[in-house]
Formats: structure tokens, sequence, C-alpha cells
């Protein structure tokens, strides 16, 4: 099981991680390709290192969003979590069903923050 995080806002996938209300944490399986559950948390401060931190207290070993900096892609990686941008969705295990799936399209939305 790998627990991803998908950031939130008003319901749906937030664009950028340290924007998001809450934060969707969910367990997924790549063997089986399923989510096995949802846990909420609520957006972290936005303020250097947090959400890396806070996510890796979770065990959270992948960040499925619309956009992060090269400063917060540095801090992922130093707490061990990879970091995929460009998702876009309407809901969160929808993203990460796509992202098991293989049919997930990211890349290449870096924000200069």
């Amino acid at each position: 099981m790998e627990k991803v995080a998908v950031p939130v806002l008003h319901g749906a996938p937030c664009a950028h991680v340290g924007h998001s209300s809450q934060v969707a944490l969910l367990e997924a399986n790549p063997s089986e390709g399923t989510v096995a559950c949802r846990q909420g948390l609520p957006g972290p401060a936005h303020e250097h290192g947090e959400v890396p931190a806070r996510l890796n207290q979770h065990g959270t070993t992948v960040v499925l969003a619309g956009r992060a900096g090269p400063g917060a892609l540095t801090l992922f990686a130093a707490h061990g979590i990879a970091v995929l941008t460009g998702e876009t969705g309407d809901d969160p295990a929808v993203v990460v069903a796509s992202w098991l799936s293989g049919t997930l399209t990211t890349g290449g939305s870096l924000c200069e923050q």
C-alpha cells in the first residue's frame, strides 16, 4: 500500500499544494490497482516546509498535484515524497485511480513560487 496525497480545494483537486483547504490522503494498492480508503487532513499553513513535513508524518509516499515550485519539490524529495505535477480531475480518488492505471497525464506544471 502507498499513501498518496492530493491537495483539495472546495472538494475537488486543487491546482497548487500550498493553496489547498484540505489534503486527501488515499491508500493505494499499485499491484491491484485499487484505492482502499480516504482520509482528509485540514489544509496546512503555507509556510516553508510545512506541507512536506506534515505529509511525511502521515506516511505519504506520493503527491499528485497540479503545480509545485522547485523549492517545494526539493523539500518533498528531502522527505522521501515523490511529486507528480500537472494532474487534473474532479475527484481525488479518480486522480489516484488514473495514476495507478497509468492513464494520468502529468508533467510540466511547475510554478515560480
